[in-house]
């Protein structure tokens, strides 16, 4: 087994703090990164001297299951009691790679790390028994969140070890457990989140709530690229609650109000003037009629398997279309920001908390680290919350409207229109006995 004694000082040196206890961090390479790259952590586990186990996922749940399988693969290498984990959700941060949550990827890219990191805190635990006990560690098991002296029979708890355990360095090349020995991954456990969704205690973006906060609703164009000409908010200041009208893009003006059904009232009644810009007459028909007019044009070759015209045997061709789509998650893009002197800090149901970070720093002046992401529950999210003009735009109402703390939210009527680009797909092959080819072309409009 190899030890790295730099890997603990440089991970505590990022700037993560747990006080007494045992921490354990990566610096593994991220989806798309080469081997060559510098390593950053994107899994981590602390252990305290109260025997208080905590995962920190840094993926997105929303209702797919990571707050439970990810906590899983760790815990079946840490050999650890599956009832005493405890699981905190990672916000947006720089020791986690990539925290994109999307492709169905979440398993398959941190499977790796989090063993790794599971297998490597065990090592560690196993170590420091030994040191105390003066045995050799080969007389040493993992189980169930102790360590136990076989020729013996006496134990310590993984909290009774945190400690000196702490002291050690770090594993570089661990041994992972075979499938057939796994205890947890593989086990129909009951998802950790659920109970409190039974009971109502869970809480999402939208159901985020502070002291003092005010509700934002939006009023957007409905054509795309469309602006603001003009508004009249008479009648929506006339709504008890309401606090504020006023544009916070060239494309959405913003009523801001005590509660949430002030702020939808004051947007149902708001009067806006829209220049609908060059799309006023797009629909659908023109989109696909577009597409296939570019897709009838020599396209771009996507893929292809020999050569087409030397092949022989009978000729397949198909066309496919797919128009514009809305996601639709049934919780509304929300995002709640609270603004305290030069930072600021976001509650968002977001699958892309890195990009809400630094879109928001750059759309209000502030640097990346000025700007910390909460991560919350999802109510679904299907790839529109890889999107995050939600936490933008809550941090530009806060921004124009300085209260502190805004609550922003789409209407459900905006947040249904379609956000997938349409596209317009022709396959053409020919297939022989023992050869296939295929040629595609494709236009997309966002």
């Amino acid at each position: 087994m190899k030890m790295s004694p730099l890997s603990r000082r440089e991970f505590v040196a990022a700037g993560v703090a747990a006080g007494a206890g045992l921490v354990i961090g990566f610096y593994l390479p991220h989806s798309g990164s080469s081997q060559k790259e510098a390593f950053s952590p994107n899994a981590y586990l602390r252990i305290t001297p109260d025997n208080k186990v905590t995962i920190v996922v840094p993926r997105s749940e929303m209702g797919q299951g990571v707050r439970t399988a990810l906590p899983m693969i760790l815990a079946e290498e840490l050999e650890a009691d599956w009832k005493q984990i405890e699981i905190e959700q990672a916000g947006a941060s720089t020791l986690f790679g990539d925290q994109t949550t999307g492709g169905s990827a979440s398993i398959r890219t941190t499977w790796d790390p989090m063993r790794k990191a599971g297998a490597s805190a065990r090592a560690m635990l196993i170590s420091a028994a030994a040191l105390t006990w003066s045995v050799p560690r080969s007389s040493c098991v993992a189980e169930n969140s102790h360590i136990k002296d076989a020729a013996t029979n006496r134990s310590l708890s993984y909290g009774e070890l945190a400690s000196k355990a702490a002291t050690l360095p770090i594993p570089t090349d661990v041994t992972l457990k075979q499938s057939k020995d796994y205890k947890i991954v593989g086990q129909r456990l009951p998802r950790v989140d659920s109970p409190a969704k039974v009971k109502g205690d869970a809480v999402f973006g939208i159901d985020f709530r502070m002291p003092g906060m005010k509700f934002a609703l939006l009023s957007r164009c409905p054509t795309i690229g469309g602006k603001v000409s003009g508004f009249d908010d008479k009648e929506s200041k006339k709504i008890s609650g309401v606090r504020y009208v006023g544009k916070i893009s060239d494309s959405a003006v913003a009523v801001v109000a005590d509660s949430v059904w002030g702020a939808m009232e004051g947007r149902r009644v708001l009067n806006v003037t829209w220049d609908d810009g060059p799309n006023k007459d797009l629909n659908t028909a023109a989109v696909m009629a577009s597409l296939k007019q570019t897709a009838s044009k020599k396209g771009a070759n996507l893929y292809a398997a020999g050569d087409a015209a030397k092949a022989s045997g009978r000729r397949i061709s198909a066309e496919y279309e797919l128009p514009f789509m809305a996601h639709a998650p049934m919780e509304p893009g929300n995002c709640t920001a609270h603004y305290q002197g030069s930072k600021c800090e976001l509650w968002a149901p977001t699958q892309v908390p890195q990009d809400c970070r630094d879109s928001v720093a750059t759309a209000i002046g502030l640097d990346p680290d000025q700007v910390k992401v909460n991560v919350t529950l999802m109510g679904g999210g299907f790839g529109r919350r890889l999107e995050h003009d939600y936490a933008v735009e809550a941090a530009l109402v806060g921004w124009i409207w300085i209260s502190g703390r805004i609550g922003a939210s789409h209407h459900r009527a905006i947040d249904q229109r379609p956000k997938r680009s349409a596209s317009s797909k022709r396959s053409r092959s020919r297939s022989a006995r023992r050869s296939w080819t295929g040629l595609w072309s494709t236009q997309l409009l966002d």
